[in-house]
């Protein structure tokens, strides 16, 4: 086992981490839903009733939201690994 892994695990979660924690979490499931209301969207695509400038748009959304996502998933498994 590396040492690092334990030095990690050594403090536990201050009550301002474990709060953080649980907003992470609300963060990730909301981005993911929008995610997957995006991409509903993007695959009921109509050319007739939608511009394709608002397709890019939805892409570039869902792109920023992809982003957005892996961040807070970065950030949250850090606290989590620690909790």
């Amino acid at each position: 086992a590396e040492p690092s892994g334990d030095a990690k695990r050594g403090k536990p979660l201050s009550a301002f981490e474990a709060r953080s924690l649980e907003r992470l979490e609300a963060e990730v499931e909301a981005s993911t839903q929008a995610q997957r209301a995006l991409q509903a969207r993007i695959s009921g695509f109509d050319p007739v009733r939608h511009g394709y400038t608002e397709l890019a748009e939805w892409n570039e959304e869902l792109a920023a939201l992809g982003v957005e996502l892996e961040q807070t998933e970065e950030k949250w498994l850090e606290l989590a690994e620690r909790g």
